[in-house]
């Protein structure tokens, strides 16, 4: 039964080894997962705030619309183009303008409205856009002109005051679309103009960069479908134009350079990547929008989700397997208990039976009238001392039992050490005397315990009884008064001059129930509670049982209870 027992425990020994390396290897596979799903919700929120911001700046959109609609409303604002009516288009603008005004969200939004005229095939792209204009209406006429065919354009191009834009304006879409209760208030937002000063912001300092950005303003008169459908379509020929369009200069760099395909050093045909917001603006003074992650970037904030994750998920598996290892423990714990156990059994009931047999047999003697006369009074004190021998053990058994519930002694009486080591030192007298052991005392001051004189006259039996049973020869036993961490102890030192204990033995000497292998070894009869005993006494009274072994040999143990002074 050892045998598979130890078997047993040998194969759960490996396969916890073996486990370890397959839970890392899951960690990391965990870890992994867990950093492309927070790498995916980080898309995930950064495409929210692009739409959120794509909202705000729609909001902006539908008050220029607004505009629009008014002169579209009204009296025909522009006329035809190259028809000599420029200045009175100018006077119809400004009554329209009142008119907005008048109905409009932010009436000092717009600065002011005004016509231009411009000829020529790439009049669009020459007509006077900024960052603070915005283009509401062009209309087109063809002219000949003997031979030619000229193309007159006339733009409505209203102006934004870009005080009124950054006092009031965008603050007041920013609190609504990025404010509290917005469902994005974790995010700050700010405002640039076209040289990139930052006009407003409700960033802290401390925040990190621009998450996104994309320009502010829409630019309706630079927005045509048919660059929009060739910007995406395979590239035409040198000089081609299958769309029938106006001709017009390529679809701007998201970057505001213009470059095309082949200057940014892609290959020539391929096209650049698709960029939602490359025909907003023409990139020239546009004023851009820009979000901010409060505290961290999205990404960071990603990065720390999944290592915050990935840490949780390696506590996790490491609490798992910590439990493997501690049932593992307790199965072995529960293995060694149940084998002390048995050997407390055997010897328990090796004391028990002894001097129960040796009675009995004294007794039958003495009742079947064999024992000579002379015999009688040697027979009775066999029976006495086997009797004692009998009421000692089982009231030591007693004894263990009831520390184990014990409390510890806040007060109790005096208990002078010198009467009690002499009390031990008389009744071991003659047990000693058997195995050629002798007791030298030595008394420094009074020392006097506080506590229970039963219980530590049985402690210090334990501890001078197992001197005289596994050493012998000469046992010094000093008494004195000490001061440890600023209080003071009686304490009771006993050294002999046996073979000592090896270094596991000394481990584990103060467990209830243990026997060293020397005394197993040795055949010496013992319950191996002597030493667990002694030190739960000691505890009790406020003190604590030490166990040492000196290099010249032999063992020194030291009992300290609370002294009573």
């Amino acid at each position: 039964m050892e045998r598979r027992s130890k078997t047993a425990g040998a194969g759960a020994a490996v396969f916890i080894a073996l486990l370890l390396p397959a839970v890392v290897a899951f960690w990391v596979i965990l870890s992994g997962a867990l950093a492309g799903a927070s790498r995916v919700d980080a898309m995930r929120s950064l495409a929210a705030i692009m739409n959120q911001a794509d909202r705000l700046a729609d909001d902006l959109d539908l008050e220029l619309s607004f505009l629009d609609s008014i002169f579209i409303e009204g009296p025909d604002a522009l006329g035809s183009p190259g028809d000599g009516s420029l200045q009175g288009a100018a006077d119809r603008v400004s009554d329209s303008l009142a008119a907005y005004r008048q109905a409009a969200r932010w009436p000092e939004l717009v600065e002011s409205v005004y016509v231009v005229e411009a000829t020529g095939a790439d009049a669009l792209s020459r007509l006077p856009v900024s960052g603070m204009t915005r283009v509401l209406r062009v209309e087109r006429s063809v002219q000949s002109d003997g031979a030619a065919v000229v193309a007159r354009f006339r733009a409505l191009v209203a102006v934004l005051d870009p005080s009124a834009l950054a006092s009031t304006v965008f603050p007041e879409l920013a609190a609504g679309y990025f404010g509290p209760g917005s469902g994005f208030d974790e995010y700050a937002v700010s405002l640039r103009d076209g040289s990139g000063a930052l006009m407003f912001s409700t960033a802290d300092p401390g925040d990190p960069g621009a998450d996104f950005s994309r320009p502010l303003l829409r630019d309706a008169g630079r927005f045509d479908v048919a660059r929009f459908y060739l910007s995406f379509a395979p590239r035409l020929g040198a000089g081609e134009n299958r769309s029938g369009a106006v001709p017009v200069s390529p679809p701007p760099d998201p970057s505001g350079g213009g470059a095309s395909a082949q200057s940014s050093g892609l290959p020539p045909g391929s096209l650049p990547p698709i960029d939602r917001y490359r025909f907003l603006s023409d990139g020239s003074g546009a004023w851009t929008v820009e979000v901010i992650h409060r505290g961290v970037t999205i990404a960071e904030a990603a990065r720390r989700e999944s290592v915050i994750w990935s840490a949780a998920a390696g506590a996790f598996l490491a609490v798992l397997y910590g439990s493997v290892i501690a049932l593992y423990l307790s199965s072995r714990r529960t293995a060694e208990l149940a084998a002390r156990e048995r050997a407390f059994v055997a010897s328990v009931t090796h004391e028990l039976k002894t001097p129960i047999a040796v009675t009995l047999s004294a007794g039958e003697n003495l009742e079947k009238g064999i024992v000579p006369p002379d015999r009688v009074a040697a027979y009775g004190g066999t029976v006495a001392r086997e009797a004692r021998r009998l009421g000692d053990s089982v009231e030591r058994m007693l004894t263990v039992a009831g520390l184990e519930s014990a409390q510890p002694f806040r007060h109790g009486e005096p208990v002078p050490l010198k009467d009690v080591a002499d009390g031990v030192i008389a009744a071991l007298s003659a047990y000693a005397s058997g195995r050629g052991a002798s007791f030298e005392l030595a008394v420094d001051g009074s020392p006097t315990a506080d506590g229970s004189r039963t219980l530590i006259e049985s402690a210090v039996e334990c501890v001078l009884g197992n001197a005289v049973k596994y050493a012998g020869g000469v046992i010094r036993v000093s008494l004195a008064e000490t001061r440890r961490g600023g209080r003071r102890l009686a304490t009771i030192r006993c050294s002999d001059t046996g073979p000592g204990m090896s270094r596991a033995d000394r481990a584990r000497a103060f467990e209830p129930f243990w026997r060293g292998k020397a005394a197993l070894d040795a055949g010496i009869q013992g319950t191996g509670v002597g030493l667990y005993l002694a030190r739960r006494v000691a505890r009790l009274h406020g003190g604590d049982a030490t166990l040492r072994c000196p290099p010249e040999g032999g063992t020194v143990v030291e009992l300290r209870f609370r002294s009573y002074v």
